[in-house]
């Protein structure tokens, strides 16, 4: 827990979009981890089959988009 405080308090620095982003993420992440964990292997299967793909194209575009600014 402190090194997710430690992260948003160094993107909290950089601007309020990036720690909307670090904020949003690390809760995403929290909720599949917690699904995956303890949700029956069926269900973890279809929530892997399923947002596998979603979080792969959030992260293309956010390297896209990024690579496009500089």
């Amino acid at each position: 827990m402190k090194q997710v405080l430690i992260f948003f308090k160094y993107a909290s620095c950089l601007s309020p979009r990036t720690l909307a982003l670090a904020v949003t993420s690390t809760v995403l992440m929290a909720a599949i981890s917690a699904v995956l964990i303890w949700a029956p292997p069926e269900r973890a299967n279809l929530v892997v089959t399923l947002v596998g793909p979603i979080l792969a194209a959030v992260a293309v575009a956010t390297f896209d988009s990024r690579r496009r600014r500089r």
